[in-house]
């Protein structure tokens, strides 16, 4: 039998706690290295959304499933939506046509709040929908905070305008919209997509209080 305070019960306690340190060390610096990666400067155009890739038929067909059924807005655009894990934020992917339903032309994430009540599929295994360069809406979670269950709400882990800047270059144009409401702008010409066939390349990524509430990433393929 061990007693509680006996120095056998102590040492255990010790090496548990001490191997407890160690995991959570190890995942934590897993995490600083994945982000470091994905923070890196990239001017190459954001191509992609929780792996969602424009014009790329096959991710749009391992994310969308034959139940999803796509709306049509007033505008004659044919569109999927989806809320995050969180009910924060809703994807948009726009589609070539009804006839097409798999070709991506557009993908728009933005942050909404209870007030939104809108009926939209959930993607449940998505807390945060990134591009493939970490460019996200919200809060960057750390391991301890995923670990914990804690989400992580400091204003430190968000991304704005410089971090954008900082992996994309100066945008192509700057527009103020209001006070404390900013939007960058970017545009290609000739991005080649995976089928080999080329289009103009547009993004947008709008802010308010220096946080990104909205970011756009669209293709106009060639006729």
């Amino acid at each position: 039998m061990i007693f509680p305070n006996s120095p056998i019960n102590n040492k255990t306690m010790q090496i548990k706690k001490f191997y407890r340190l160690s995991v959570f060390a190890a995942i934590f610096s897993a995490f600083l290295f994945t982000f470091a990666n994905a923070q890196e400067s990239s001017t190459a155009p954001e191509m992609s959304v929780v792996g969602i890739k424009l014009g790329d038929r096959e991710s749009a067909k391992k994310y969308l499933l034959s139940g999803h059924v796509p709306r049509v807005d007033e505008e004659g655009r044919t569109s999927y939506f989806f809320y995050n894990e969180w009910g924060t934020q809703v994807m948009r992917l726009t589609v070539a046509s009804a006839d097409d339903p798999y070709f991506i032309t557009e993908i728009e994430v933005f942050a909404v709040n209870d007030s939104y009540r809108k009926r939209h599929y959930q993607d449940t295994k998505n807390g945060l929908m990134p591009t493939e360069n970490g460019i996200f809406i919200g809060f960057r979670q750390t391991a301890f905070n995923l670990i914990v269950g804690v989400r992580n709400v400091g204003k430190a882990n968000t991304i704005g305008p410089s971090e954008v800047v900082k992996l994309k270059g100066e945008p192509d144009e700057r527009v103020t919209i209001e006070k404390d409401r900013e939007l960058l702008r970017y545009e290609v010409g000739d991005v080649e997509l995976d089928d080999e066939s080329t289009a103009d390349y547009r993004a947008e990524y709008e802010f308010y209080k220096k946080k990104l509430k909205r970011f756009s990433i669209k293709i106009v393929p060639e006729r």
